[in-house]
């Protein structure tokens, strides 16, 4: 199964128009929500990955290894590749995975906000080592 990503938009009260090759969005959608597409697209095209419940948010792993995950409306990425993190970083609002927010952050794990899901699918696709 392929998710249209613009169907998805529209359905959570967006509207597209042409500009390019892209689509502007009037309305952003739930952040819930572009995580679920995105991961039932990466489930759907990869028979590796699969999603799970670990560190009590919902998770995406590969081959049984957990790499991403969902957390108060932020796609959380694990990047070994200190590069692929530091572009991550790079990115306005990411910071490095704090879950326990006791200032203890996860060292390969960034937190990108929903204000820059539009990098998620990019960066899901690095967490999984896919390009």
């Amino acid at each position: 199964m392929r998710v249209n990503f613009a169907s998805t938009l529209e359905a959570e009260g967006g509207s597209r128009r042409p500009r390019g090759s892209g689509i502007v969005r009037t309305k952003p959608m739930d952040p819930q929500a572009t995580y679920d597409a995105l991961v039932d697209d990466l489930v759907a095209r990869n028979a590796d990955v699969e999603t799970a419940k670990m560190m009590g948010m919902p998770s995406v792993k590969r081959n049984g290894k957990l790499v991403a995950g969902f957390w108060k409306d932020s796609m959380t990425f694990k990047l070994p590749d200190e590069a692929e993190r530091s572009e991550a970083l790079a990115l306005e609002g990411a910071a490095l995975f704090d879950p326990s927010e006791r200032g203890r952050p996860m060292k390969e794990w960034v937190a990108v906000p929903a204000t820059q899901a539009d990098r998620w699918p990019d960066l899901a696709r690095r967490a999984l080592g896919l390009g």
